[in-house]
């Protein structure tokens, strides 16, 4: 089911917004378990050169391409959550003549020059030491200063009230102190006159100074999960207040004051345990946004009624009331009549009202899971209806839909199916279908009607036969078949096999959707590997854990485009020799199999940075391993090894797993892995290290745990490597001589 929770935070503007784009929002839903995916390369051709903002919160990059100069109209910046460190960038960004605001982490500002620091007007603190927060706090051209998560994860820190030197921050524009010990606001905070955002979420507020209410630029205020029992009588006098997001406290009442708030356009109230909403909500005559979810797994909310004010919002477009505990709608909510969304889920309502047909802009609607008998006869009117989700209500009159055709989303989950109705293939514009515990055995060639379709699930339908070209649903991004034991692999692999775009499968929902890529999610428990799996020309991950796969087919070695194979937890005893074809392979993991030996042309696989075949049964690694020059990451725990050699040529090896071996000597050229700076050898049979271990400059972390060691030795390797942490813990004290 794809009716999914929008986790992402972005402003809709509906006006602007053609039919059937709308849904264009589910390319930006959570999946499943997919996320959003941070990108790990700038590429400045995705971007105009004409630009003057660039927001690189999404990118785990740590530097700028040399060609980031083209922007020279480029004035502001947001690193924020990615991984530069400004003096990686100094000298692109001083190239920038219109730069004027700098956004960044304070552990990224080392090291900046001069010339950049009049230009840092953001920065978010994570970081355990006071002092570098008070000195951060002198950069007085800051307009944004988020502090953040400190006590829990510093409790030294014990971060009790707000700095002062805060309150000089007089261009400050975004406050955030979020998760420390404060608990109240002072009467300083009105001399932030530029304050427009204000979140102080996770603290145990305690009061608020009515001098908040001095702060006429202030638009926003969140307050999530701070004990709140009723809403702060000081926020009621923010005569400007636009949005006010008040998650997961536990307000039992609204109070009448809530007219006070004349510009207000969102109030997001998730979570709170009020059973009413008052009758002067009716005078928030600029609310666009009113979130009253309860969102807290396993519960049902005490929100018994909505009142018949709520008509009154002529300005609403998004009204969420699901996880609650009403019986009864109004008639009055088919006045709102810019309502473009309504959540009515996971309640207890027994009918719809007849006039919904009033509501001639609605986009979406969610009324799954109550106790719905009949869908009324003007759903046929709302021409705008794209999303559609009924699943859990025993509706007897599903016919109706027969007359939409403007679904671009719908959820048919739990209606016994044994085919998909023909109405669906009337909505030519559907990018979401979801079918769901049906009984549908086999999809047919009408399914190839859906042109625009992207996310397709099939969940625990008893299907067996895929006997169509999947390569003929062009935009297809997701397709999710778990559950479905009896399922032909045979015909899925031959249905993928002409897919003109990236293919991903796996046995979870693990991969990050795009729109350049296909993910395919089989059954996790049964899922097998047939010779046809070759026949898939564009496949280019491949994760499966199921105990039924016992060989890997040769034809694998025809997946060349290949770049991820994850088979762990199987009951592989045989990695094929057609594996060296896979020239593209970057990660291989076979972790958890009963494989013996590795075949010599593991030795081609020239572009594999992570090996991961620990807990297998290998007793000796091939010569041709050395071959494996751009390995990174390489993991052998609990294999039976007795010699590492073919290893110490691999000279970008950072991370290397050997524990529970049988290693009784580390070679000479252990002293080649320079780059190494993560070594595990514990559970051997080491007395010694070779004196060349001195030689690892980079490494950090050596665990020799169970190794027989003796005191002389271990003092030898810690004097070896001083900059390393070293574990040495053994049952029994041995003295041996070193090497």
């Amino acid at each position: 089911m794809f009716m999914c929770e929008f986790h992402l935070t972005f402003k809709i503007n509906y006006k602007q917004m053609k039919k059937n784009q709308l849904l264009i929002l589910l390319l930006l839903v959570s999946f499943y378990g997919f996320s959003a995916n941070p990108r790990k390369e700038f590429n400045v051709n995705e971007y105009s050169t004409e630009i003057d903002s660039i927001n690189l919160s999404d990118y785990w990059i740590e530097t700028l391409p040399d060609d980031f100069v083209r922007f020279q109209k480029l004035k502001h910046i947001n690193m924020v959550g990615s991984w530069i460190k400004i003096a990686k960038v100094e000298k692109l960004l001083v190239q920038l003549p219109q730069l004027t605001s700098i956004y960044i982490e304070a552990d990224s500002l080392s090291g900046i020059p001069a010339s950049l620091l009049p230009k840092v007007r953001g920065i978010a603190f994570n970081g355990s030491d006071l002092k570098n927060l008070l000195d951060m706090l002198k950069i007085h051209s800051l307009e944004y200063l988020s502090v953040n998560n400190i006590f829990d994860y510093y409790p030294k820190l014990l971060l009790a009230e707000i700095p002062s030197q805060i309150f000089e921050l007089k261009n400050l524009r975004t406050l955030k102190i979020i998760e420390t010990k404060i608990t109240n606001i002072p009467d300083d905070i009105a001399r932030l006159k530029k304050l427009e955002t204000l979140d102080i979420s996770y603290n145990r507020i305690l009061s608020i100074s009515p001098e908040i209410s001095k702060l006429q630029k202030l638009k926003s205020v969140e307050m999530n999960e701070c004990g709140l029992t009723t809403i702060p009588a000081a926020l009621y006098k923010i005569q400007g207040l636009e949005e006010l997001i008040l998650r997961h406290n536990k307000i039992r009442m609204l109070s009448d004051s809530i007219s006070e708030w004349k510009q207000l356009k969102k109030l997001d109230l998730i979570g709170n345990t009020f059973e009413a909403l008052p009758s002067s909500i009716g005078t928030l005559k600029n609310l666009e946004e009113l979130d009253c979810r309860y969102r807290n797994v396993g519960e049902r909310g005490k929100l018994l009624t909505i009142p018949t004010e709520i008509g009154q919002l002529q300005h609403l477009k998004i009204l969420k009331l699901a996880e609650n505990s009403i019986h009864y709608l109004p008639s009055t909510l088919t006045d709102l009549l810019e309502l473009r969304e309504l959540d009515l889920s996971e309640n207890l309502l027994d009918s719809l009202p007849r006039s919904l047909h009033k509501l001639s802009k609605l986009a979406i609607l969610d009324i799954s899971n109550n106790n719905i008998h009949h869908i009324p006869d003007s759903i046929n009117s709302l021409k705008e209806l794209q999303v559609f989700n009924s699943k859990g209500n025993p509706i007897d009159n599903d016919a109706v839909l027969k007359g939409m055709n403007s679904f671009a989303s719908l959820t048919l989950d739990g209606k016994n199916l044994h085919e998909i109705p023909s109405y669906v293939f009337r909505n030519h514009h559907l990018i979401s279908l979801s079918l769901d515990n049906n009984n549908i055995e086999e999809l047919n060639e009408h399914l190839l009607e859906l042109q625009e379709l992207k996310y397709l699930s099939l969940k625990k339908c008893g299907l067996k036969n895929i006997k169509i070209d999947l390569a003929k649903l062009k935009h297809l991004l997701v397709i999710d078949l778990s559950d479905n034991p009896g399922l032909s692999y045979s015909d899925l692999y031959k249905a993928l096999a002409n897919v003109d775009k990236p293919v991903y499968i796996n046995s979870r929902p693990y991969f990050d959707t795009s729109d350049k890529t296909l993910n395919v999610i089989i059954p996790s428990k049964n899922a097998r590997l047939t010779s046809e799996i070759g026949l898939i020309k564009r496949l280019q991950g491949l994760e499966i854990h199921s105990k039924q796969i016992s060989i890997i087919p040769k034809e694998i070695g025809n997946n060349i485009e290949l770049e991820k194979l994850k088979l762990y937890q199987c009951n592989i005893q045989e990695i094929p020799a057609e594996i060296g074809n896979l020239k593209n392979l970057e990660e291989l993991d076979v972790w958890g199999n009963s494989i013996k030996e590795l075949p010599i042309t593991i030795g081609n696989l020239s572009n594999l940075k992570q090996l991961s075949i620990g807990y297998n049964q290998i007793e000796k690694l091939p010569d041709s391993f050395s071959h494996l020059h751009s390995l990174t990451i390489l993991s052998l725990r609990k294999n039976h090894l007795k010699s590492i050699e073919p290893i110490c040529g691999l000279v970008h090896l950072e991370n290397l797993v050997l524990s529970e071996n049988n290693i009784t000597v580390i070679p000479e050229k252990i002293g080649q892995l320079v780059n190494l700076n993560r070594l595990l050898l514990s559970d051997n049979e080491i007395k010694s290290l070779p004196s060349t271990i001195n030689l690892l400059l980079k490494l950090k972390s050596l665990d020799l745990n169970n190794n027989p060691i003796g005191i002389d030795n271990q003092n030898k390797i810690k004097k070896w490597l001083p900059q390393c942490n070293i574990l040495f813990a053994y049952p029994k004290t041995i003295h041996a001589t070193v090497m």
